[in-house]
């Protein structure tokens, strides 16, 4: 996950402001024993060790640039799992000391949250535009 890399030690200046998390699977274990791992073939132990919120938990208590936004955004009529792992993973933010928020929009899915970015007028464009020229991302 690119927000929990420390760019530093790769000689790399982190110029990445803010993170748009949009209906993630942060917990891949739930995954493991499912139809959706036939192409993955993730094993129990390959979705510990890559799972963003393993990872998250894991990871320094403090992001590399205090000043990263990162906002956790699920769709109201998201499966409860997906609901579950995103206010998990927004309050695991939360308290490593991120500055992150959370959005749960409505009367979307997991495929409408990405379809309406092409409406002027949809919510989201509309919490990322302010974010962006709020914070100057």
């Amino acid at each position: 996950m690119m927000l929990l890399v420390n760019w530093t030690e790769r000689g790399v200046t982190c110029n990445l402001k803010g993170f748009f998390l949009l209906s993630g699977i942060y917990d891949l274990e739930p995954l493991v024993h499912t139809s959706q791992n036939a192409p993955l073939l993730l094993t129990p132990e390959d979705a510990q060790r890559i799972s963003p919120q393993r990872l998250l938990e894991a990871a320094p208590r403090q992001p590399a640039d205090p000043a990263c936004r990162v906002l956790v955004i699920v769709g109201q009529h998201d499966s409860p799992e997906f609901l579950r792992q995103s206010r998990e993973f927004y309050q695991t933010l939360c308290r490593g000391g991120w500055r992150a928020s959370f959005e749960e929009l409505q009367d979307v899915d997991h495929f409408e949250i990405v379809w309406k970015l092409t409406q002027k007028d949809y919510v989201l464009n509309q919490i990322i535009l302010k974010t962006i020229f709020q914070d100057g991302l």
